[in-house]
């Protein structure tokens, strides 16, 4: 009868959003274990070279502590007139920006570069390179030759990228933006329960 039809609308309506919420669940764990996969790959690949802090020398890419946000190869334009542009992969991390050479089948954190390979989320701020079309800059405040022992003033460090397309710089410039504001909230979480 027709007097049943809304109650069948209804359920079915139910069915549908429960099977929806269901495969976005299988999707969001399908996602998750291939990343670990990923970053377990590039784990067995990844080597840290040059003097650096013992955590960066320590670096875990598979720690529960960090999530991987997003990675992709970007080229990092050199700052010093004569020196070449060069091919890396960024990797995005919740806490750190890493710029990896990937050389050799190895992915290299190099401390020996002019510029440090990696950069705290919490310190950094992204923006649009106005003079190139896929260019996007990073200036960051954490930035230090491992090498200097006291600090008297940070200077800020730019970076200046290319993405392989615009959509790629978009959403360099998206998640860089969101992770940095995830970092501050965290930051003031954490100080508020150590003073609390």
């Amino acid at each position: 009868t027709h007097a049943g039809l809304p109650s069948d609308h209804s359920s079915l309506s139910e069915a549908i959003s429960v099977v929806e919420d269901a495969l976005h669940y299988i999707d969001n764990c399908v996602s998750q274990e291939n990343q670990r996969a990923e970053l377990q790959m590039c784990k067995n690949r990844f080597e840290v070279k040059g003097r650096c802090s013992r955590e960066l020398k320590r670096f875990d890419l598979t720690s529960d502590k960090r999530r991987l946000i997003h990675r992709d190869q970007v080229t990092l334009h050199s700052n010093k007139a004569g020196n070449k542009d060069s091919k890396l992969q960024l990797f995005l991390f919740s806490d750190y920006i890493l710029l990896l050479k990937d050389k050799d089948n190895k992915l290299i954190l190099n401390f020996d570069d002019t510029q440090c390979p990696a950069i705290k989320v919490k310190s950094c701020l992204v923006k649009n390179d106005s003079l190139e079309k896929l260019g996007f800059m990073l200036i960051s405040n954490s930035g230090r030759k491992p090498d200097q022992e006291s600090i008297t003033k940070i200077r800020p460090t730019l970076y200046r990228f290319s993405a392989n397309s615009v959509e790629e710089k978009d959403t360099w410039l998206r998640l860089i933006t969101e992770a940095t504001k995830l970092a501050d909230t965290d930051e003031d979480a954490d100080t508020a329960a150590a003073n609390g």
